[in-house]
């Protein structure tokens, strides 16, 4: 079986089955079917570990549902793929985080990257997204402006590669400058990223592929794997970002963690080192939002889920690495704050807010010494915490990196923090 994104998706379909009325999936070359009676499923499942379980739309299957999200096993009953898919296999990959599965070849490609002053990182650039471009592929390397000599070397490598095209745009943004790649690109699927990032071996399959279904979604986005090299960097990936783990198996505890405090992955708000789209969701999403100089990603991929659906890939992965102290992540995090309130999204600046008051609020219940809110304000520090701990303890990271978790959360948590108040100062002054 071949590995990655052309891998058939893994179905193990639960008997008695009505899935078999609904649509044919014996001759269909894109899955791999396992059949197994409800007696045995637990059990197959654990063993199997399939992309997704087939339930029978039987009352007590529910039952079985909820014990398999809480082992982290995805898994579907009749009524759950939307009512207008029209292509069951697609729709079952989308669930399944693998849009695009089975699939052995998608359209071309434009790739978008923008550089300012990366004289000693557009070799590496270049090399790394070249290992996976098509015969009709291209990378489009905007320049911002650099002064060390970065698009001279730019120009010298696509001198001998007809698939690089390197563009000046001096004083734009990163938003500014996808935008000048996108329009200058000439294929009609787009994909990003930074330099720096190293993208898995399936990073452009992955966002490739999902354009090639009959009813194509208008973003996919890739997930993050932040590289850490000492236990703060561990701490801080694991309370800062989501873990690429929980989007192929989210347990109970993960999902209802996610759903109210974040941390989870929502392609909606992706990273623009690990995304692709047509250029008709970024023409109905007014290009990305050249205003902002951070969070700009994330309004882009709001405004396309506005027109268009929005699919997440669990094998497009990216790997960069964290900014280098203390002081330049709360330095990153407060831009992120800035830019979360003056996009005007509320959902982006919701949980700034929300941290807000929760800060304030446990401050003024320890000045004012409350001896019976000790213990509730203690529970709700420990609950916010627990995922980012999780997730040290799954990946066997060590008490120092555990011990950490409260200062990586709380950098991140006051950065944004400042950063809502900066901007709102800004607005209030004349």
């Amino acid at each position: 079986m071949t590995a990655g994104i052309r891998r058939p998706l893994s179905l193990l379909v639960v008997e008695p089955s009505p899935w078999r009325e609904l649509f044919d999936l014996t001759d269909n070359p894109r899955v791999v079917i396992t059949v197994t009676p409800l007696a045995r499923l637990l059990s197959a499942a654990a063993e199997l570990r399939p992309d997704l379980v087939l339930l029978p739309g039987l009352p007590h299957a529910r039952r079985e549902q909820r014990r398999l999200r809480l082992r982290g096993t995805r898994s579907v009953r009749p009524g759950d793929l939307p009512e207008a898919a029209g292509d069951p296999v697609a729709a079952l990959a989308v669930l399944a985080a693998r849009p695009g599965a089975g699939l052995s070849s998608g359209p071309p490609v434009s790739v978008v990257a923008t550089v300012l002053d990366e004289r000693h990182g557009v070799d590496d650039l270049v090399a790394k997204v070249a290992e996976q471009l098509g015969a009709d592929d291209e990378l489009v390397v905007v320049d911002g402006g650099s002064s060390d000599g970065t698009f001279e070397r730019l120009q010298e490598l696509a001198s001998t590669r007809s698939w690089l095209r390197a563009v000046s745009a001096p004083g734009t943004n990163i938003s500014a400058g996808r935008n000048v790649g996108i329009a200058n690109a000439r294929n009609s699927v787009i994909a990003t990223t930074d330099a720096g990032c190293v993208p898995g071996s399936d990073w452009l399959e992955s966002l490739r592929l999902p354009f090639a279904e009959a009813d194509p979604p208008g973003l996919v986005a890739g997930v993050p794997k932040v590289a850490a090299r000492n236990a703060l960097e561990r701490a801080q990936a694991h309370a800062c970002y989501p873990d690429p783990d929980e989007l192929v198996h989210p347990g109970a505890f993960v999902r209802a963690y996610t759903s109210v405090l974040g941390l989870g992955f929502d392609p909606r708000v992706p990273f623009a080192r690990s995304i692709s789209f047509t250029k008709e969701a970024w023409e109905l999403a007014g290009g990305f939002p050249e205003r902002l100089g951070w969070v700009e990603d994330g309004v882009f991929g709001r405004s396309v889920a506005e027109h268009l659906p929005c699919v997440a890939t669990q094998h497009a992965l990216v790997t960069w690495h964290q900014r280098g102290s203390l002081s330049q992540t709360f330095a990153m995090y407060r831009n992120y704050g800035i830019g979360a309130a003056q996009s005007g999204d509320a959902t982006l600046a919701g949980r700034d807010v929300a941290r807000v008051v929760a800060y304030l609020a446990a401050a003024g219940v320890l000045v004012i010494g409350r001896s019976r809110a000790t213990i509730p304000l203690l529970a709700a520090g420990l609950g916010y915490m627990s995922l980012p701990a999780a997730r040290a303890f799954r990946h066997r990271a060590g008490p120092a990196t555990i011990a950490l978790i409260p200062l990586a959360m709380a950098t991140k948590d006051w950065g944004k923090v400042s950063g809502l108040i900066a901007a709102r100062r800004d607005r209030w002054q004349p």
